[in-house]
């Protein structure tokens, strides 16, 4: 795609919902990785992306959206105070993503990052325990538990920074650990400061209920990932499908009541991923080299019943063959009509 292409895609835009200067449409907000493919081809132009958080904020303004979720870059403080004051005047929030010390030689790069979080309005910053999907990174158990106590010094090594800056973690459920596992770890560290950004969608790659991930996790929840999915099945296993909110199997309406009932002022931050189906080859070896026993049969006959009944009958979107601008065009489609559903369907 040609600067000029681009740039024409951009400004045949849809409408905004919101004006610049009105107050968000949905309480709801929208996360960088909803905007991974265009942010990945501004980059390849040698352009300032979407999701650097002050265009981002901007751009989600127009949209009526309620906050961003998104990284900051390297800061002298300056950057920080900007994004906090655009995001004021539009009535947004904050949230931060940033990534745990992995040792010692880390904190002070965390100390900053924490600072600049908090400069920037933020009182969450969501993070992640591992950096891939469990079942894809590990090829065996030990290798899975090497990766777990690396994970559990990382959080020791930030609660005290974040217990000092009375800022929040939110740890992701991100294809890594079943809620059970997640909990224990929370239970351990015994911090206000710990606490999990639910991913509704996130641990059907683990053979868990949506709704009963809201459940377990409501107690610590300080953010979520609001989304929804389709899944169909293939030879290996099924695939999990990034569908328009609405539009899938989650149960939206229950997971978030269960969530808001717990935490009325949680933040809820729409996170579609326009892409091709990941594959989750449950009935590979490989799959379980990493689980053991962790899975109970029962869950995986659930989800096998799920598929089976709800399965769409024809071939789920291939994203990849799409143009680039089809692409862009789609992503930021995806994410207008998810914006639409939570503030007319779901009251958010």
């Amino acid at each position: 795609m040609t600067r000029r292409q681009f740039a024409a895609l951009a400004a045949a835009a849809p409408a905004a919902i919101s004006s610049l200067s009105g107050a968000p449409r949905t309480s709801v907000g929208v996360g960088s990785a909803s905007y991974f493919y265009r942010s990945s081809v501004e980059r390849q132009r040698g352009d300032t992306p979407i999701t650097d958080p002050l265009r981002f904020a901007a751009y989600c303004a127009e949209l009526g959206a309620g906050g961003i979720q998104a990284a900051l870059p390297n800061d002298n403080g300056g950057y920080a105070r900007k994004l906090h004051n655009l995001l004021d005047k539009h009535g947004m929030y904050f949230e931060a993503s940033a990534q745990l010390p992995r040792s010692e030689s880390d904190l002070e790069a965390f100390r900053d990052t924490v600072r600049a979080a908090e400069q920037a309005g933020a009182s969450v910053i969501r993070t992640v325990l591992f950096s891939g999907r469990r079942y894809e990174s590990y090829t065996d158990m030990q290798q899975f538990q090497e990766a777990r106590q690396a994970a559990w010094k990382s959080v020791t090594l930030a609660e005290p920074i974040l217990r000092k800056r009375k800022m929040k973690i939110a740890i992701e459920n991100h294809k890594d650990l079943r809620s059970e596992d997640l909990l224990q770890l929370i239970d351990r560290i015994q911090s206000e400061f710990i606490g999990v950004c639910v991913d509704l969608g996130n641990n059907y790659a683990l053979m868990e209920d949506p709704v009963d991930i809201a459940r377990a996790f409501s107690k610590f929840a300080y953010s979520c990932h609001i989304k929804d999915h389709s899944l169909k099945s293939y030879n290996q296993g099924f695939l999990l499908f990034d569908a328009k909110l609405g539009s899938g199997v989650i149960n939206l309406r229950q997971a978030v009541s269960t969530l808001r009932q717990a935490q009325p002022n949680l933040r809820f931050t729409l996170e579609t991923m326009t892409r091709d189906a990941l594959k989750v080859p449950y009935l590979e070896d490989s799959y379980w080299a990493t689980m053991g026993t962790d899975i109970p049969g029962q869950d995986v006959v659930r989800t096998m019943k799920l598929i089976r009944e709800t399965e769409p009958k024809e071939e789920l979107p291939r994203i990849s063959a799409l143009s680039p601008e089809e692409h862009i065009k789609l992503e930021d489609d995806n994410i207008r009509a998810g914006l639409a559903y939570a503030a007319d369907s779901l009251g958010l």
